[in-house]
Formats: C-alpha cells, sequence, structure tokens
C-alpha cells in the first residue's frame, strides 16, 4: 500500500490535505483538513473529510496542472492590458480607479477583441 504524502501549513490545524495513490490510474485518495477559521469560525476547530480524486484523461490532467500552477504560481506576464466592454459600471464604488486601455461596445465578445489583438495567435 503506498504512503501518504501530505500538503498543506506547517500546522495540520491551519489546513491541509493526504493523499496516496490506489493502484489505480485515473484516482487518488484524499483526506482534507480544513480550518474553520477560513469560513470565520474558530480558531481551534476543523473540517475533515475523506474521498478520492478522480484525476482523468491525460488532457484533463493536464489542464488541471496548468489550472493549478496558474492559480499557485501566476503567470509569466509578456504583456498586459484593462479591458472595459460597455459602458462604466454605475454600481461600482470601490476604491480603486481603474481606467481601462481600452473600451469595447456592450455588446463585443472578448474573445474575438483578444484575437483580432493577437493575443491569441
Amino acid at each position: 500500500m503506498a504512503k501518504w504524502q501530505y500538503c498543506g501549513d506547517v500546522d495540520l490545524m491551519n489546513g491541509g490535505y493526504f493523499w496516496r495513490e490506489d493502484g489505480a490510474d485515473d484516482y487518488v485518495l484524499c483526506v482534507r483538513v480544513t480550518a474553520c477559521a477560513d469560513a470565520g469560525g474558530p480558531g481551534n476547530m476543523c473540517w475533515v473529510e475523506a474521498g478520492s480524486i478522480y484525476l482523468g484523461t491525460a488532457a484533463q490532467r493536464r489542464a488541471a496542472l496548468i489550472d493549478a500552477v496558474l492559480a499557485h504560481q501566476g503567470i509569466d506576464k509578456d504583456a498586459g492590458a484593462t479591458v472595459r466592454v460597455g459602458p462604466v459600471d454605475p454600481f461600482y464604488n470601490g476604491r480603486e480607479r481603474i481606467e481601462p486601455d481600452t473600451v469595447l461596445r456592450s455588446n463585443a465578445s472578448l474573445k474575438n477583441w483578444l484575437k483580432r489583438q493577437g493575443w491569441l495567435s
């Protein structure tokens, strides 16, 4: 039987998870610990869940890996822009005043704009 691997905070009470292979190519077993404090609860309580994680096909695993790396590491940025689709949001009253580099009409397709500008070439 495979050994449990741990990933998470140094103090398990702050959250983390254990996982191990179970002889299948498409799933692993997992035990997750989530601190109740993450949801505004007491600092000395946690939720524990046990189950399996389906890993999917090779293409699905690659997509999941890209998603995970993007979430945890970010992107090595080559370019950037701020785009607004439609008029100024009348309900936004945030402290940050974000000025767009480009303003598109209300029904514009952001994906088509990205293609036209060469971002998705």
